[in-house]
């Protein structure tokens, strides 16, 4: 078994495993301006404190923002160089990833060291070289989060570099398909290679956007609902998020990407939901049991020495998810649906074939979380934590929600699945258990090799029963 593992593993690694590297700084690039740039922990060596004053912070903000701008946009081009050729990739990665991310790094850098407050002395000589690299090494752990994932990106974007300029690698990144691609499928492939970039990239800025101009048109129509306007823009703003993901997701794939949402959103038979509902919630549930016994076994240890055994009514309280603004989670849950499992899967499943080609819409279901998991609040280690979690929730998450797609030939199940998940994961339900992550993982696991073993879906050729048969795509 373990030997399959291990061959399966491998067949879903890039050609080239060193692309691994490029994708890694790519991913890295483009969400540290998401991460903390404030300094916050420096204690300079021969200063006094980091300045407070008004004009400096305000400096500081400017910089951020404007030096912030070319390190998205180096994460933009490093996966742009992941997913197209180039007649020059060596250039087209020094000029596009390389230098901007160095310069802001070092331009950022400076700032913060210009920020420190020096004791006033006519003694007092400037800082030279020798000084600046004194301050450096003193303060090399206590620089934002965003300083270290960024060097961390640009470490690996700059290895891979240098490996290509060797010619010991290769660019554009890629899978092998198992089966020789008909001239027909270029232009299909194109649209779909086109869409992960823009699921993975350009779409968190087409959505900020739009919640700008809505935030903007706020301040119009708050004058007519008042109080309820901040509700009003809340939902507004979730249903312009699905709205952008969905549409944009549909007209990049064209003709056949409209045929292919219509199709997934058929009403499937009516158990399916009762089985939709039942799996998040009897995970949450087994989840909250094991909690439960846990302390009654640690109560019965301690030789009954507590007052009262523990109940069970607290290890899953139902009360915690009944709060209206977690209803708008349906818009995500149902807009990724559309797009992962109704867009993406069929197409990527026909190319790689079926596990593997599930497999592969987990992994870009993850990466498309990567930058809105990130936050100012973040250490180095949470960030690398969160990319990996990510992953291995999505994996076995994407297999029952592709497995419940495939077999009821409709999204809308795993849609009520991904939707009941979500708000019992935020309303922390089930939160109790200190490894409530990780056995969610296990379980999700554990469902998807019970559910695919003992009830196989259709082939890969077959996955929407009554739409018509893309001429674009040939298995």
């Amino acid at each position: 078994m373990m030997k399959n593992i291990s061959k399966f593993l491998r067949s879903i690694l890039p050609a080239d495993p060193w692309q691994l590297l490029l994708l890694a700084g790519a991913i890295f690039l483009f969400i540290s301006p998401r991460l903390s740039w404030i300094p916050v922990k420096i204690a300079p060596t021969g200063a006094e404190a980091l300045s407070t004053d008004p004009g400096d912070i305000r400096r500081l903000v400017t910089y951020l923002i404007l030096l912030l701008i070319p390190l998205a946009c180096a994460g933009i081009a490093a996966y742009y160089a992941c997913f197209w050729p180039s007649t020059r990739p060596v250039l087209r990665n020094t000029f596009a990833v390389l230098i901007p991310a160095l310069l802001t790094l070092v331009a950022l850098l400076y700032e913060f060291f210009r920020l420190n407050r020096w004791p006033d002395s006519v003694l007092r000589f400037h800082p030279g070289p020798r000084f600046v690299l004194s301050w450096f090494s003193s303060n090399a752990g206590n620089f934002p989060t965003g300083v270290y994932i960024c060097t961390l990106g640009l470490l690996m974007a700059g290895a891979f570099t240098v490996r290509l300029n060797l010619g010991l690698t290769s660019l554009p990144l890629s899978i092998y398909s198992g089966s020789k691609a008909s001239p027909q499928t270029i232009d299909s492939w194109f649209r779909i290679k086109l869409l992960v970039f823009f699921l993975v990239c350009p779409l968190v800025f087409l959505q900020l956007v739009s919640n700008v101009l809505l935030f903007i048109s706020q301040r119009g129509w708050s004058r007519m609902f008042h109080s309820s306007s901040g509700v009003i823009y809340e939902v507004l703003a979730e249903f312009l998020a699905a709205f952008v993901l969905v549409v944009a997701s549909v007209l990049i794939l064209g003709r056949g990407g409209r045929r292919d949402a219509r199709a997934s959103v058929r009403l499937p038979v009516p158990y399916s939901l009762l089985i939709a509902l039942a799996l998040p919630i009897g995970i949450s549930y087994l989840i909250s049991c094991f909690a439960y016994s846990t302390d009654r076994m640690e109560w019965v240890a301690s030789w009954l020495s507590r007052s009262s055994p523990p109940v069970f009514g607290p290890y899953f309280d139902v009360g915690l998810v009944w709060h209206a603004s977690f209803l708008l989670m349906i818009f995500a849950a149902f807009a990724e649906e559309v797009v992962f499992r109704g867009l993406l899967l069929r197409k990527l499943m026909l190319r790689y074939g079926s596990y593997r080609g599930i497999f592969v819409t987990g992994l870009i279901w993850a990466a498309f979380h990567f930058y809105s998991d990130a936050n100012m609040r973040l250490s180095v280690s949470a960030v690398l934590a969160g990319i990996v979690l990510r992953v291995l929730i999505c994996l076995p998450l994407n297999f029952v929600l592709s497995w419940m797609t495939l077999r009821w030939n409709s999204v809308i199940p795993g849609g009520i699945a991904h939707t009941v998940s979500n708000i019992l994961i935020v309303s922390k339900i089930d939160a109790r258990f200190s490894l409530h992550y990780e056995l969610r993982i296990a379980l999700w696991a554990l469902a998807a090799l019970v559910l695919f073993r003992y009830w196989p879906v259709a082939p890969e050729g077959e996955l929407f029963v009554g739409a018509a048969a893309d001429p674009e795509i040939v298995a």
